[in-house]
């Protein structure tokens, strides 16, 4: 049940920003026995921690992509923090973030 998180800079949200990525797992799904993790998206807004979503990933060889409309913190200034957390036992959890980001259209 261990966890491991980064937070990123401060960042002011603006109309239409969206939050993007991809989760899932580095290894092989032949090769990953019972992992599964949850992947959290947090923002910490006026020296609190705000969970945004979670989600839950067994490995199957598939990444998930996540697309996370940000208006509810239109002209707020975030620190996001990308967390990844065991499920049960942390064993074969490689789990991975691909290319998070904020999107503007």
């Amino acid at each position: 049940n261990g966890f491991i998180a980064g937070t990123f800079p401060s960042y002011l949200v603006q109309n239409g920003d969206r939050f993007r990525a991809r989760v899932g797992f580095m290894t092989p799904a032949e090769n990953c026995g019972a992992a599964r993790v949850k992947f959290r998206l947090n923002a910490v807004v006026d020296g609190k921690l705000n969970t945004i979503q979670t989600w839950e990933k067994v490995c199957d060889g598939q990444l998930l992509t996540l697309d996370v409309n940000l208006s509810n913190l239109k002209g707020k200034t975030v620190q996001f923090m990308l967390a990844v957390l065991a499920d049960g036992e942390a064993t074969d959890d490689w789990a991975i973030w691909s290319s998070p980001r904020i999107e503007r259209p």
